[in-house]
C-alpha cells in the first residue's frame, strides 16, 4: 500500500503504517564552505517509539511579488547519505512501494508537517528537493512527471501555507 503521510497537528501521519513525522528541531547551521543554512532535524515514529531520525539541511529566501511576499524553504535531500536514510527506512518498515515513489511520499511528509505554521507577514512555501545526479547515481529513477528545477534539481514535494489575514482588533 502506498505510503501518505497527511497533515496532522504539528506532524504528519501515514495511517497505512502508523508512522507519523514530528515537527523536527530546527537549528541555524554552517556547512564546511562557510555558507549559513538551516538544520532540520526530523524524528519518525510507530507507535510512540523513535524508529528514525533524519537531518537534513535547507536554505530560506524571500520572494517579492505582485501578490505580497512568499518566504520559501527549501530542504535539501540531495545528500546519498540522505537518500539512503531513508531507504533504509523504508526497508525497515516493510514499504513494497517503488522507491522513487516512496522518497517522494516521505518528502511530501516532511514538508507536511509545516502545515499549521502560518505568519501574518507573508505566504510561506516549504519545498523538498534532491539532484537528479543524487538519485541516479543510488538507481533512483526520476519520475517522468516531476517538476525539474534549474542546476540539475528535480522538486520532490511541496507545500504553500498561506498567510494569515491578520484578526481585526
Amino acid at each position: 500500500m502506498p505510503i501518505e503521510f497527511r497533515p496532522d497537528s504539528n506532524s504528519a501521519f501515514d495511517a497505512s503504517s502508523a508512522v507519523r513525522i514530528s515537527f523536527p528541531r530546527v537549528l541555524p547551521a554552517t556547512l564546511s564552505d562557510g555558507s549559513e543554512v538551516i538544520e532540520y532535524q526530523y524524528t519518525f515514529r510507530h507507535d510512540g517509539e523513535r524508529i528514525a531520525s533524519l537531518g537534513i539541511f535547507g536554505t530560506e529566501a524571500l520572494a517579492v511579488h505582485e501578490n505580497g511576499r512568499e518566504r520559501i524553504y527549501t530542504l535539501d535531500l540531495g545528500a546519498s547519505e540522505i537518500l539512503n536514510s531513508i531507504i533504509d527506512f523504508k526497508e525497515e518498515i516493510g514499504n513494497k512501494e517503488d522507491v522513487s515513489a516512496f522518497i517522494r511520499a516521505v518528502a511530501q511528509g516532511l514538508v507536511n508537517v509545516f502545515s499549521n505554521q502560518p505568519s501574518i507577514f507573508e505566504s510561506i512555501r516549504y519545498i523538498a528537493v534532491a539532484r537528479i545526479d543524487s538519485l541516479n547515481q543510488l538507481g533512483i529513477a526520476t519520475p517522468d512527471d516531476s517538476l525539474k528545477l534549474r542546476d540539475g534539481v528535480v522538486l520532490l514535494a511541496s507545500l504553500l501555507v498561506p498567510q494569515k489575514q491578520a484578526e481585526a482588533r
